[in-house]
């Protein structure tokens, strides 16, 4: 039998005998409640990031139809109120947070290290930019598509290479995108 790991056999003594400073979960869904009751019983701090907006995490991924709302905040408050420290990739989702828990939260976005050596490249040689992407409507790549055309503007050394597959039930999105592509 396959198990989700925080239900293998002896994971707790397993925990334990690492001797863990902290239990970090990168999620984005109630799993993450999981991966909390794992630390508490361990006697671990916790801590998690949100890898999405606070709605979706709870009532998307969260809940995914198995219980209430109601059930998915209460579940991500209690996990929200004993975690050491929370990240959440946006300074506006932290509105969603009680005011109690707001100091062991910070917000800060995904980022990248700008390109060092740009001034180097050789003159014609090709930049190229990836985006790896669910093409759904809350990825917005229309509007990536419309920034880089004007910039391709201005350096025709540039190219956009968007990696992903249409997911069931957003053709009419994924449609949208492709006409933009082709403008």
């Amino acid at each position: 039998r396959r198990y989700p790991y925080w239900e293998i056999p002896g994971l707790d003594e397993s925990v334990r005998d690492f001797c863990a400073d902290v239990i970090f979960a990168f999620t984005f869904n109630h799993e993450v409640a999981d991966y909390y009751l794992v630390a508490r019983r361990c006697n671990v701090p916790f801590g998690f990031q949100e890898c999405t907006n606070p709605d979706r995490f709870r009532y998307d991924n969260w809940e995914r139809g198995l219980i209430a709302r109601e059930e998915a905040d209460r579940q991500r408050a209690i996990v929200g109120s004993g975690a050491c420290r929370i990240r959440l990739v946006m300074d506006s989702y932290l509105e969603s947070y009680p005011e109690v828990i707001r100091p062991q939260i910070r917000a800060f976005p995904n980022g990248c290290r700008p390109p060092s050596a740009v001034e180097g490249r050789v003159k014609g040689e090709q930049y190229t930019f990836v985006c790896v992407n669910g093409f759904k409507s809350n990825k917005n790549l229309p509007t990536l598509l419309r920034a880089f055309a004007c910039m391709v503007e201005r350096n025709r050394d540039l190219r956009l290479c968007i990696v992903g597959k249409p997911p069931e039930g957003h053709c009419a999105y994924s449609q949208s995108v492709l006409e933009e592509i082709r403008k």
